[in-house]
């Protein structure tokens, strides 16, 4: 497939690779009057000592001395720096510098002008594609994939041969319980009060090649042999010294003798301006040994990045994708079809074909993800008997769980594999920790239990792996592309579990998909956890991410960084509660389970309250408050079935459901045994070579009583919905305050509304004023004079600030309720009423009487309305942020902060309403014109919407 992927930026110096060394020549080349732009495939900067925890002087297992030196605390005591003070101190080096970064982010294929010389590159992220323009070109990254296919490099060959594979634990007692020993290195970590001892090892590892599986076996080998029950911490990838250098024309260096005298040719490819900056550019071992220095790698960094900026050119004014090294793969057709939105309106793009790259393997089973449903659907596909690949970009499975530091489950139905999970990381270490039969776990030895029980299942699992784009043939999905520190390439499958938590590879392969859009800006809080060792379990709530967004990603691990920067370290994973969801065969909606709706193709059944973390946009939320009583959810296969495709199974946060049944269904406990559910699925449909809707479903519930996920009166429900007429009938007669009466009459419109509407001609005093109100929110003009004389008598209520942690009951007030009933009856007796209202507002009141009043007034914009929101834009306006310097400006320490989201969904909000009712000298336009570049994704996305919407 032939795709336009968009130009994100034009520099003169790009730095690939986020080391020390490569900040460092950013920076330089920034100094030196370039523009410069730095791209890594990590969550941080500093990887070269903060992934291999390369804190020490010496290299071995044998006890070494900790660093000293520009980049740690003076070590008269042994004390190390913590990775937080050097991954913050790399950011604020490259923000004071002027130089704007990227996360996540590999790079993977090179621009050229019309002559083949050197004019960018192409990275790829969970946005999609990228081009980077650039004349001269660093690459600092682990592998040097990319600098490998320079115009004009040569690279020594791999050599097959047992290489030592370098890996270090940090935890407060011995590694005894290691397969192998490990030696104590010098020196010690401080976190709050507990001091951390580190431990080494050396171990060999058998490599026939240098690719993405062959590394991979090796990394889980070196994570199973050196893993013990006290670690608290472990590096996030093995330490390995290649072989396969580049080769320059007489210009390797042997020796170290200091950056200053240090022959830059030996870091160029050919005549290229691409550079190769780290230890496998052409030098010995004794160079390799000085560049782990981070003092020296930084000066070579620094004379590099000057170097550079003097070779910087004009910009190329054609430049294509060089993939002609890569032969088409002609038996599918590589996809990624859904836009970048930021990108979405680029006049130019740059054709990228996508099927010309490497295959890097087959499987039965690949599961995209291996986090809370990702790595119970790998080891539900291996134990089912099929081969089975896990693809994981964290350093660990378990996701949200270990990853993210939320180690305690909140609600959920603690059945099934689920138990069998608790059970197993219960007894990981030398006694057995019953709090994971309590709810709560250690960290460490979850990732550990989940790593063990995939590897012994016969699953591979790749870490540092990031799904791109998938694969397709005739409407099914038959593999996935993945970007790793080892390479690109397609992985070919017989089926894909999606357990992206974001619809990754559905939304890839071309399935509908659910997003912020014009509709609403309503989105459950995001956390992003410090990391504190031996402290498994912090939960926050402090922002709101859009995980397809790679700038907003940026932005969020920046921010947190200075917002817990005095922990040891941050989580790598966004611990997002709603994500980008698909559209299914069927979609769950809160009604269903209000109603206790049973399915035919039950998979789990969840549990849990409305833990809503925001505002809830259903009508019946409107009509009644989201309760904290826990309540039961039959989930159904189809719901993982992206509408109009096959071979993916949607699961995790990326189900289809609306986006207040969320979180119901979200909790670990049921979200494991989803995962483990879909895991089975995909085995069957390889097994039975069918499509994924032509599975044995009863089979598949069979097993799944079998393991406790369901239970057996299961596998005799059928659909509940519709309901008969006579549960209509009940409800609407006296049902009008409880939630199964509400949710027949909001599940089926089509005959509630004549009943409402006899009943409203029959009622008096407050009945009559509930069902007018009940009418209102369906969209109904009846009770509009009884509703209008309520708000007009009513003066202003107790209204609802945003609220993230913690948030149950309301989040409109009662009169805001009725604002928005009556501004939904669309007549024109309303609008007297909602304009006194909105005359009458003051602007220090609540964040819920301005969104009341903006859905009131969007059903029934009127210019009359213009003047006043326009006076509250002018009170409000000034919080968007478009970049990461701006962002960093001021972040409340408070891990669970609303503030700064009242002041900009106030600041939206207000100027979504003002664009409604025919904006007041463009101010609404040109707030929403900056909020179109707010580094907040959803923020970004809602405004592009609504200014597209209005034309």
């Amino acid at each position: 497939m032939n795709i336009a992927i968009p130009v994100l930026i034009e520099t003169d110096v790009l730095v690939l690779g986020g080391t020390t060394g490569a900040v460092a020549a950013a920076v330089a080349a920034r100094q030196a009057g370039r523009r410069a732009f730095c791209v890594t495939g990590d969550t941080y900067l500093g990887n070269d000592l903060c992934a291999t925890m390369n804190y020490w002087q010496q290299e071995g297992a044998e006890a070494g001395l900790p660093r000293t030196g520009s980049f740690f605390h003076p070590a008269t005591d042994g004390r190390l720096t913590a990775p937080m003070q050097i991954k913050s101190r790399l950011e604020k080096e490259l923000i004071a510098a002027g130089v704007d970064y990227l996360y996540m982010s590999y790079p993977v294929r090179w621009l050229t002008d019309e002559q083949g010389n050197v004019a960018g590159v192409v990275v790829a992220n969970r946005s999609g594609f990228q081009a980077i323009k650039a004349t001269v070109v660093i690459d600092a990254t682990d592998r040097a994939d990319l600098a490998r296919q320079a115009p004009g490099a040569k690279f020594r060959a791999f050599v097959p041969d047992s290489y030592p594979v370098r890996r270090i634990t940090l935890g407060n007692d011995s590694a005894e319980t290691a397969r192998t020993p490990g030696h104590r290195l010098e020196g010690y970590f401080r976190s709050g009060d507990r001091d951390l001892i580190a431990h080494g090892w050396t171990l060999a590892a058998e490599l026939d090649d240098a690719g993405p599986a062959a590394l991979a076996k090796a990394d889980v080998a070196t994570r199973l042999t050196t893993w013990h029950a006290g670690q608290l911490l472990a590096s996030d990838r093995a330490d390995i010294a290649f072989s396969d250098h580049l080769e320059t024309d007489g210009h390797h260096q042997d020796t170290w003798s200091g950056a200053g005298v240090f022959n830059l040719a030996a870091m160029q490819c050919g005549n290229a301006p691409v550079f190769v900056l780290g230890p496998l550019a052409d030098v010995g071992k004794a160079v390799v040994k000085a560049l782990r220095d981070p003092d020296a790698f930084t000066a070579l960094g620094r004379r590099l990045g000057t170097h550079a900026a003097s070779l910087v050119a004009e910009p190329a004014a054609t430049v294509r994708v060089d993939d002609a090294r890569f032969a088409p793969v002609a038996d599918l057709d590589v996809v990624r079809t859904d836009r970048y939105f930021r990108t979405a309106d680029a006049k130019n793009g740059i054709t990228f074909d996508l099927n010309r790259l490497p295959v890097l393997g087959e499987y039965d089973v690949v599961v995209a993800g291996g986090g809370t449903a990702g790595a119970p659907a790998g080891i539900a596909a291996a134990r089912a008997g099929v081969r089975t690949l896990i693809l994981e970009y964290l350093p660990g499975l378990g996701g949200v769980g270990t990853e993210g530091r939320i180690a305690t489950y909140y609600h959920g139905n603690r059945c099934g594999f689920t138990t069998e999970i608790d059970w197993g990381v219960s007894s990981v270490g030398r006694a057995p920790d019953f709090r994971a039969m309590d709810g709560s776990w250690n960290t460490e030895w979850k990732k550990h239990w989940y790593l063990r029980a995939a590897h012994d299942a016969g699953a591979e699992i790749w870490f540092g792996a990031l799904t791109v784009a998938a694969a397709v043939r005739h409407g099914r999905v038959c593999g996935v592309v993945v970007a790793t520190r080892a390479g690109y390439g397609l992985i070919k499958a017989g089926a894909v579990v999606d357990a992206t938590g974001n619809a990754d590879v559905a939304a890839a392969a071309g399935a509908e998909t659910v997003n912020i859009s014009n509709a609403h800006i309503a989105v459950q809080g995001t956390g992003l956890s410090p990391f504190i060792p031996g402290q498994h379990y912090t939960n926050t709530d402090h922002t709101f991410v859009d995980d397809t967004d790679v700038l907003d990603v940026t932005r969020a691990f920046s921010v947190a960084r200075a917002k817990f920067s005095h922990a040891f370290d941050l989580a790598q994973i966004i611990n997002s509660r709603q994500r980008q969801q698909v559209r299914g065969d069927l979609s769950l909606d809160p009604l269903d389970f209000l109603a206790n709706r049973t399915f035919p193709d039950t998979i789990t059944t969840a549990s849990s309250n409305f833990d809503s973390h925001g505002f809830t946009i259903h009508p019946v939320f409107m009509a009644k408050a989201p309760d904290r009583e826990s309540l039961s959810a039959h989930v159904p296969y189809r719901c993982l079935l992206p509408a109009g495709l096959d071979g993916v199974l949607v699961t995790g946060l990326g189900i289809s459901a609306h986006r207040d049944a969320l979180p119901v269904i979200r909790m670990q406990p049921d979200v494991q045994n989803q995962g483990y559910a879909a895991g089975r699925a995909a085995a069957m449909t390889v097994q039975a070579k069918c499509a994924l809707r032509d599975i044995d479903i009863k089979a598949l519930q069979r097993h799944l009583v079998e393991k406790q996920i369901l239970a057996p009166a299961v596998l005799t429900h059928t659909d509940s919905f519709p309901l008969p007429d006579a549960a209509v009938a009940a409800a609407v007669k006296s049902g009008t305050d409880e939630y199964l009466g509400l949710a027949v009459i909001f599940a089926d419109p089509t005959r509630s509304l004549p009943r409402l509407r006899a009943a409203y001609a029959k009622a008096r005093g407050d009945r009559k004023l509930r069902y007018a109100h009940l009418l209102g929110l369906l969209g109904d003009d009846t009770g509009v004079d009884t509703l209008a004389a309520a708000v007009a008598a009513r003066d202003w209520d107790a209204g609802w600030n945003f609220t993230g942690m913690g948030q149950f009951g309301f989040s409109l007030s009662e009169l805001d309720s009725q604002l928005v009933a009556l501004g939904r009856t669309r007549n024109p007796r309303a609008l007297p009423v909602l304009l006194a209202k909105l005359n009458s507002l003051a602007a220090d009141r609540e964040f819920s009487h301005f969104r009341a009043l903006t859905l009131a007034f969007e059903a029934q914009p009127v210019p009359e309305a213009a003047a006043r929101f326009a006076f509250f834009l002018d009170a409000f306006r000034g919080q968007s942020k478009a970049s990461v310097a701006a962002a960093l400006g001021q972040v409340p320490a408070d891990g669970c902060d609303t503030s700064e989201r009242n002041r900009e969904l106030r600041e939206l909000l207000v100027a979504r309403g003002l664009l409604a009712c025919g904006d007041f000298q463009g101010k609404g336009r040109t707030v929403l014109e900056t909020y179109r570049q707010d580094l907040h994704g959803h923020y970004a996305r809602h405004a592009r919407a609504l200014l597209e919407a209005a034309g």
